[in-house]
């Protein structure tokens, strides 16, 4: 489709090429007179030769236009309705999601514990008492998890039928937060009453019932 004024350019084309077109046909002969009847003009040439131009045009037409068709509209400043919705999902769904979490990692204060009961009982057997630190059992300080650290309670002291081990959690760590367990025992022949051991003869306890139940 032609732009605006170029219909007009068209049409003076055409009538330039033709008068061209009268103009070069001339006598074959000196003495031969002009032949002045009208000439067939070479409409598609002259089409083809327009065209060309036109065409030469229009291109450059776009190229100038070019930039203004690639200007892109701001974005919009904000939050989208759905990523407000996951922000609220996710302030009210990561809580519950932790609380879960930490509830999973007791599980490796619960096995280091029950390690030093197993470590507890071959030592009675070629002791007079239970072992008094960790070191003794030949078990390190931290869990395997790096969650929680192991110790040997000196209050209660253990004795030849007693003993308290306790798991901690650690410092920095997530289960710091785990609220109501951050600390885990067991107790043999020991029993916590408030927050204080008394004898408990020949029994296990472990202490919070809660913190140890799957």
């Amino acid at each position: 489709m032609l732009a605006p004024g170029q219909h007009e350019r068209l049409r003076h084309l055409l009538t330039a090429k033709a008068r061209q077109r009268h103009s070069t046909t001339g006598p074959a002969h000196p003495h031969q007179k002009p032949d002045k009847r009208p000439r067939a003009i070479d409409q598609r040439h002259i089409r083809n030769t327009c065209f060309e131009s036109l065409t030469r045009q229009n291109v450059g037409m776009k190229t100038s236009t070019a930039p203004q068709a690639r200007r892109q509209s701001p974005k919009p400043n904000g939050f989208t309705l759905i990523e407000l919705m996951m922000g609220i999902l996710g302030a009210v769904a990561y809580p519950s999601y932790m609380d879960q979490v930490r509830k999973s990692r007791r599980s490796d204060a619960v096995a280091a514990l029950s390690a030093i009961q197993q470590a507890q009982e071959r030592w009675r057997a070629n002791n007079a008492t239970y072992a008094a630190t960790i070191a003794a059992l030949g078990i390190t300080s931290l869990t395997p998890g790096s969650y929680y650290t192991l110790s040997i309670n000196t209050t209660p002291a253990p004795t030849g039928a007693s003993y308290v081990a306790t798991a901690t959690a650690a410092s920095g760590k997530s289960q710091a937060s785990d609220k109501g367990c951050t600390t885990l025992s067991v107790g043999m022949g020991n029993k916590l009453v408030g927050t204080t051991w008394s004898t408990d003869s020949g029994k296990i306890n472990y202490y919070p019932e809660t913190c140890w139940s799957k």
